[in-house]
């Protein structure tokens, strides 16, 4: 016999689910592969956007003002005495510091800029030292002459040099906190593809970041799981870490902190980032805890937290800071080791995730307050806030995605064995509407009364 044609409607049924099956695998895994493979591409074999050269660090000579201010020729004069050097760090020293360097000789198309690169600078003034003329000076608030604040400290312009002869430069500066005094020459044109790559750089952190939290916040709101609001603030103060350690917290949400507010909010963020990171670890962790004991350990921590808090409001930067390290260093061997027991001891997906969140936010903390109060900054390139407050985000968010996932897993369970129980047990259960009409029942009701309630709206209560 000769085989039927398939239906016309049987053709385009089979045909919208073999669509539908083809599009979900593309969505799923073809996009998603392919944003992957192309980003692994443009990684190892595409030309970066903001690639910079040219740039050379200048040896310079300095000195701390210990008494009045000599004038620019006694200073100059001065600094014939010192030794040269590559960096020099001030030590919390909030005195001002006069120094001097010769510009290197360019080609005359080129523009020079030279940078002083220290976050912790809060004021440059700088003369030409073969005349005494001022070349500009420059604070958070104003600028003149050829001198403005930039990236993270300042940058002072020098345009085309009238000769290609070095030009000897007289500098004096004030910082607040463990201040590096360093001077680096650029090519105009790589200084201002440098300061893109800033701005661009602290965008990306300041957006990624603020995303992440309003998403933790809109998840709080919508399941009502309020300790995520926690974790959204932790992500804010990560953030506002982040931005002092790159020295781009003079801003926020593209506006400019007043210069009288910066070092108060630097205080209030190390402050805050201490405080919430305990909270939101013994909120998060609070079963943990529980299995590993020393409970008291943690106490001690945690009442660390109120004089950090104190003196983030009353002391000046450089008396809060010894503070700041003193607490942070004792805080966070007092987290390690609880990460450790906790590793060690629970071996739950969600804890692991949550240990190494805190546990890369605590070491680059720790290693920034070690170099900064040791003068040893060579590495804080490598390892530092920015890079931590990624890792740590992105290690929290998998956390997030786990918790919730168990969750889910957690309730499907819970209502299949409710369904199960539901529909075994021996006593008869049922449920109606206002009218006494049946709603549902379990198979002992039905056996009990009789009642055929695959009629729906027609069985009624007596």
């Amino acid at each position: 016999m000769p085989r039927s044609p398939i239906s016309w409607p049987g053709w385009t049924k089979r045909a919208n689910a073999a669509l539908d099956s083809l599009l979900y695998r593309i969505s799923v895994y073809g996009v998603p592969g392919a944003i992957g493979a192309m980003s692994l591409v443009a990684l190892l074999a595409w030309n970066a956007e903001y690639t910079t050269s040219g740039s050379s660090p200048l040896e310079f000579r300095v000195f701390e003002q210990t008494g009045e201010a000599p004038a620019p020729a006694q200073a100059l004069a001065r600094l014939k005495e010192q030794p040269v050097l590559d960096h020099h760090d001030t030590r919390l020293s909030e005195s001002p510091f006069w120094f001097s360097f010769t510009v290197l000789p360019t080609r005359p198309d080129e523009r020079t800029d030279i940078e002083l690169p220290s976050r912790h600078a809060l004021a440059v003034s700088c003369w030409d030292a073969a005349g005494l003329n001022s070349l500009g000076n420059a604070d958070h608030e104003a600028a003149a002459g050829r001198m403005k604040a930039e990236k993270t400290g300042f940058v002072l312009e020098l345009g085309r040099q009238q000769s290609q002869a070095a030009l000897p430069v007289l500098c004096r500066a004030t910082f607040a906190g463990p201040g590096r005094i360093s001077v680096v020459q650029w090519p105009e044109s790589q200084f201002q593809l440098s300061a893109q790559k800033f701005h661009r750089d602290s965008g990306l952190l300041d957006g990624g970041l603020i995303v992440l939290s309003l998403f933790v916040l809109l998840t709080a709101i919508i399941n009502r799981e309020w300790i995520y609001v926690l974790f959204a603030a932790w992500l804010i103060a990560n953030l506002r870490l982040a931005a002092v350690s790159a020295g781009w917290d003079t801003q926020w949400l593209e506006r400019s902190i007043p210069a009288d507010w910066i070092f108060l909010t630097r205080k209030l963020t190390a402050a805050a980032n201490y405080l919430l990171t305990y909270t939101l670890f013994t909120t998060l962790l609070r079963d943990d805890l529980k299995r590993v004991g020393y409970s008291q350990l943690l106490r001690i921590a945690q009442w660390l937290c109120l004089p950090l808090l104190l003196s983030a409001a009353i002391l000046p930067f450089s008396q809060f800071l010894p503070v700041m390290w003193m607490t942070v260093g004792v805080g966070s061997i007092v987290l390690t080791f609880f990460l450790g027991r906790i590793l060690v001891i629970t071996h739950t997906t969600v804890a692991v995730l949550y240990s190494a969140s805190f546990g890369i936010a605590l070491f680059a903390s720790a290693y920034e307050v070690v170099a900064a109060s040791l003068g040893a900054k060579a590495l804080i390139g490598a390892v530092n806030s920015v890079t931590a407050a990624l890792a740590s985000s992105l290690m929290a968010a998998l956390a997030i995605a786990e918790q919730i996932r168990q969750e889910r897993v957690g309730r499907v369970k819970a209502q299949t064995e409710l369904r199960s129980t539901y529909e075994a047990i021996p006593i008869g259960l049922f449920t109606l509407d206002a009218n006494g009409i049946f709603l549902r029942g379990n198979p002992a009701l039905r056996k009990m009364l009789g009642v055929d309630l695959s009629r729906a709206g027609k069985e009624t209560w007596g």
